[in-house]
């Protein structure tokens, strides 16, 4: 009984393997992680990448000194999905131009066009109205193009993110003329 004894204290008291036990507690733990830094990282990208491609049409857009119409949207739909990859189809690119009179203290809506997803409207009188409080500052006569883009992220792990949806907002003045025009 007393042989026994010494080898069970023994047994508590040895430390050889303590480090593969931790190992293997460790190790799903790392994995997790580097995993999950790749997913978030793809994620930061493909926000940045929205947000770059929405500006670069938007600035596209603001140097235009010709009417556009349908077709000049769809091509800004086209390089949009160019530089943001988006290939599901879920993108959509909305331009409205936004003027405003002094006098009345009123946002009019000029014109808005859409395109890309189908489910996706153009721009109303009444969604304008809501949009006044975030809108900028604009002198009598003025107006603003007004540049909404939206896409789905879908992640490709799909176990520890859910669908994103990425939205960009931008108002944008026209550089070279007082007010774009569109070509019904």
């Amino acid at each position: 009984m007393r042989a026994f004894r010494i080898r069970r204290s023994g047994f508590f008291r040895n430390e050889d393997g303590g480090l593969v036990v931790e190992f293997i507690t460790v190790l799903p733990m790392v994995i997790i992680a580097y995993v999950m830094g790749f997913a978030y990282f793809g994620v930061y990208k493909a926000k940045n990448t929205s947000e770059k491609a929405a500006f670069t049409v938007s600035d596209l857009i603001s140097r235009e000194t010709t009417e556009v119409d349908a077709s000049y949207i769809d091509g800004m739909m086209n390089v949009y999905d160019f530089i943001s990859s988006s290939v599901d189809g879920s993108a959509f690119l909305r331009v409205s131009s936004i003027s405003y009179s002094e006098p009345t203290d009123q946002y009019t809506l000029d014109w808005s066009d859409v395109a890309g997803n189908e489910s996706a409207v153009t721009m109303t009188q009444g969604d304008v109205n809501t949009l006044v409080g975030s809108l900028p500052l604009m002198a009598d006569g003025d107006s603003i193009i007004y540049i909404e883009t939206s896409e789905v992220y879908r992640s490709y792990i799909t176990l520890l993110l859910d669908d994103l949806t990425f939205t960009n907002k931008i108002f944008i003045r026209p550089r070279f003329i007082p007010k774009l025009t569109y070509a019904s």
